[in-house]
C-alpha cells in the first residue's frame, strides 16, 4: 500500500479589493510608521472626500507585496522605514 502524500498546487485569495484602494499613512507620533488604511471613495455627486478606513487585512491586500506560500516569505518592494529609537 502507498502511503506517500502528493503535493497539490494551492493558492490564496490575495490582490486588491473591489471599490477601494490600499493608501499607507504616516503614524501620527511616530511618523515612521506607516499605518494601513483603505481609501473608499463616494459616489461622483455625492462631492465628498474619500472615507478612511483602517486596514486589518494584511498583506495579503497590498497590490505591491508578492506573497510566497512555499517559502513563508512575503517580499515588499520597498522597506518601511523603521521609528528613530525613543
Amino acid at each position: 500500500m502507498d502511503n506517500s502524500k502528493t503535493v497539490r498546487d494551492f493558492a490564496v485569495t490575495a490582490g486588491p479589493i473591489p471599490g477601494s484602494r490600499k493608501i499607507h499613512v504616516p503614524g501620527e507620533r511616530f511618523p515612521g510608521i506607516r499605518v494601513p488604511m483603505r481609501e473608499i471613495p463616494l459616489h461622483p455627486t455625492a462631492n465628498e472626500p474619500p472615507v478612511l478606513r483602517c486596514d486589518t487585512s494584511g498583506a495579503y491586500t497590498d497590490p505591491e507585496v508578492r506573497i510566497d506560500l512555499r517559502s513563508s516569505s512575503v517580499c515588499v518592494a520597498e522597506p518601511p522605514s523603521t521609528p528613530s529609537a525613543r
